[in-house]
């Protein structure tokens, strides 16, 4: 029986490091690819900082909130507390869509009322923060909201 001739430690540990050095690169390239193409979404639909098409829900809280004075908290546990940040949530026995749960019937008077299309989704991330942002700043929040009614989420401290 012969015997080979053994590979030397050095050129061994050469391949694997050359291996794990591929696999990362590709890894970025899938990851940077997708992301920059606005196509990621997090797995964790419920999670404030879920990348939505290259913004966050964070980002989309901040802007409605400096847009109509309502505090970003207020946005947040109006969110957490009525879909947990899920914007395709459906309560209230099908009557409630949406991050902010709107009742078909109030999406269509508020977006009345906000000059806006009605026949924009309630699944509309933006367009649903905006919304519950000008009902809250227009005093509509405390009937609209559990949430806020029951004190979950105060208005003020």
């Amino acid at each position: 029986m012969t015997k080979g001739k053994a590979v030397p430690r050095w050129k061994f540990e050469a391949v694997v490091i050359t291996l794990l050095v591929v696999i990362l690169a590709i890894l970025l390239r899938v990851y940077k690819v997708t992301y920059d193409t606005q196509e990621f979404l997090s797995p964790i639909g419920e999670h404030p900082l879920t990348v939505i098409y290259g913004e966050t829900v964070d980002s989309i809280i901040a802007d409605a909130s400096d847009k109509y004075g309502v505090p970003r908290y207020v946005l947040h546990c109006v969110a957490y507390h009525e879909s947990r940040y899920n914007q395709n949530a459906v309560g209230d026995d099908g009557k409630a869509v949406g991050i902010a749960q709107f009742w078909k019937r109030t999406w269509i008077g508020f977006q009345r009322l906000r000059n806006r299309p009605e026949t924009i989704s309630r699944t509309n991330l933006r367009e649903s923060i905006d919304a519950l942002a000008w009902a809250i700043a227009d005093g509509r929040g405390e009937h609209n909201w559990t949430p806020i009614g029951d004190g979950r989420c105060p208005l003020s401290y």
